[in-house]
Order: structure tokens, then C-alpha cells, then sequence
């Protein structure tokens, strides 16, 4: 990836601003922050959208990339108007204002202080705090936490009405809310509630399971925690097949399912053409957009750029 990132560097060294390999650039350090600016209704969702209501497409599609955005989180203090604007409960004025309060007053210090940029009240920071993270924009600053507002708890995804039941967890096994992110809290953490009945905990606190189950499971890791990191790393393409001619019949291949029809499934296998599973060759699977496969090469045909793909297991 950093030898990718030098050589498009190169191309954007000449005088001529070249935009494509910034964007490319910036696509493979978060493909999220990048891909957030194209609109949903760009992204290629199937040959039969536009067979939908526009307004109806454009309506379910932003739910979902606002969904995506929600769940990864962002860092108030760097997120762009178009990752802001994606966030529950925010919009695009209201990501605006946001930007707008950085620049004249600053990088924000505390989740709360979101309640004194324009436009945001109670209901809309009950909705967003969740999803919006703050911490040192410089890992190595060890001061960030000596301001009595600041708190390690605004960079999890822990929302702040937990914030008190929080503390009298860590209170009563003894450790300090400071320590929260640092590998110390989390060996101790782990050791100390190992064996805590979670039902027992909600009803203790008076709250309920699911909110008990994301205090654990935020406490147990570091500070501004990407769970993207925590998924497969293994490449989905093989390597030595990177064109129709790389195929051959019976060939096994991995690859993501990229629309699914009435008749059958098309298969990303990285060869620049999707291979059809047709309903035959399926084996009784029920397939969705953006499963990956494991698949056979049935039939092909070259010279129509032609695939034709057998399901061997479904591996997500």
C-alpha cells in the first residue's frame, strides 16, 4: 500500500493538479471517507433500479450508507461535511454548522460541547453522540485527558446517558476512568468481569442487555477502535487470474456476489467480467448482494466475455 501511495504521489507531483490519483489515494488509506462523496444512486446497485422511483431508490439507499457511516464512527474534529452529513440525526446544514464551529472555535474537547453549535439541541445529540468520536488528533499528545471535560469515553462508542453507569462499573472493580483504552484498563478489565452474569449487570443499573453487551465489548478495546480492522484480510481474487484468459474450465475461484436476478446471481471473480450462476447452478442457496463464494467454472466463452459459474460453498 505505501509503494501504491508513493507512485501516485509521483503522478501528482507535475505542475497540471490531477484529481484522479488523489482520489484513488485517498480511497485505499479509508475507502469510506472517499466513497461517501459519491452519491448512492451513482454507486451501481443492480440492472433493475431504474425500474424504482427515484426518490424511493435515493430515500432507502441513504438509509444505508447513513447506517454504514453510523456504525464505523467518525472523529468529530476531522470528518468531512460528507461523512458528517451521513451521521444519524445529523444533515448536510447541520454538518456544516459543525465544520463551521471547528474553524472559529477550535477542535472540540467533549462530546457535549456538540450542544453549542447552532442548529443541534438535546433531541439531535441524543441521536448522533453516539456515532461521533473525540480524541487527540495526535496519538503521542498525553495531555488531551488532563482537561477536567475531556474523557476517554468520547472516543468509544459508548453514548454518554451510559457514561454514569460506566463509571460505577469501573468504580466498583477499581479502576479509573482515565486508564479507559490504555492496555493496562483492558487486562484488568477482562480479569475483573470475567464471570459477570450481563442480565444481573442491566437489572443492577437499571438498563438492559443489548446496552450492557456494547459497554463490554467497548471497554475491552482501545481507544477510537475501527472494527473494519477486525475483518478478513485474506484477498478475495486470486492473483494469477486476472483476465477471461486466465480462465479455464473447472477452475475454483472466490468471488462477491454483484446482482442478484430473477434467473440467477452475477459473480464479481476479478477478471473484469461477472460470472452468471444461473438458479440451477445455486443448489438451493439463497444469495444477496455482496455474499462471497466460492465458485467453479462451468462454461466460458472468450470471445463473448461469456462465464458461466457453479456454487461450491457460500463463505459469508
Amino acid at each position: 500500500t505505501e509503494k501504491l501511495l508513493g507512485e501516485i504521489s509521483l503522478l501528482t507531483s507535475d505542475e497540471e493538479f490531477i484529481p484522479e490519483p488523489i482520489s484513488l489515494a485517498r480511497r485505499i488509506q479509508d475507502p469510506m471517507a472517499e466513497l461517501v462523496k459519491v452519491e448512492p444512486c451513482h454507486l451501481g446497485v443492480g440492472m433493475y433500479q431504474l425500474d424504482i422511483k427515484k426518490k424511493q431508490l435515493q430515500d432507502a439507499l441513504s438509509e444505508v450508507v447513513s447506517e454504514c457511516v453510523s456504525f464505523v464512527g467518525v472523529d468529530l474534529n476531522t470528518a468531512s461535511m460528507c461523512l458528517l452529513r451521513r451521521i444519524a440525526g445529523l444533515t448536510e446544514n447541520k454538518a456544516v454548522q459543525i465544520i463551521d464551529y471547528r474553524e472559529r472555535c477550535g477542535a472540540f474537547t467533549h462530546r457535549k460541547e456538540l450542544l453549542k453549535v447552532y442548529g443541534i439541541g438535546e433531541r439531535v445529540f441524543e441521536q448522533c453522540a453516539g456515532f461521533l468520536r473525540i480524541g487527540p488528533t495526535d496519538p503521542s499528545y498525553n495531555k488531551f485527558y488532563d482537561n477536567k471535560l475531556t474523557t476517554p469515553l468520547d472516543a468509544t462508542i459508548i453514548h454518554p446517558e451510559s457514561y454514569p453507569l460506566v463509571r460505577s462499573l469501573i468504580g466498583e472493580l477499581g479502576l479509573k476512568e482515565k486508564q479507559i483504552g490504555s492496555e493496562y484498563f483492558i487486562r484488568c478489565f477482562k480479569a475483573k468481569s470475567q464471570g459477570y452474569d450481563i442480565q444481573k449487570l442491566a437489572e443492577k443499573y437499571k438498563s438492559d442487555k443489548e446496552t450492557m453487551h456494547l459497554i463490554f465489548d467497548a471497554l475491552n478495546k482501545s481507544l477510537s477502535h475501527d472494527f473494519r480492522t477486525e475483518m478478513s484480510r485474506t484477498p478475495l481474487f486470486k492473483k494469477d487470474i486476472t483476465s477471461l484468459e486466465n480462465l479455464k474450465i473447472n477452475s475454483v475461484l472466490t468471488g462477491r456476489v454483484k446482482n442478484v436476478t430473477s434467473f440467477g446471481a452475477f459473480v464479481d471473480i476479478g477478471v473484469g467480467k461477472n460470472g452468471l450462476i444461473h438458479e440451477s447452478n445455486m443448489k438451493g442457496l439463497n444469495l444477496h448482494l455482496g455474499d462471497v463464494l466460492e465458485v467453479r467454472v462451468n462454461k466460458l466463452d472468450v470471445v463473448k466475455g461469456h462465464i458461466n459459474l457453479v456454487v461450491l460453498n457460500k463463505c459469508s
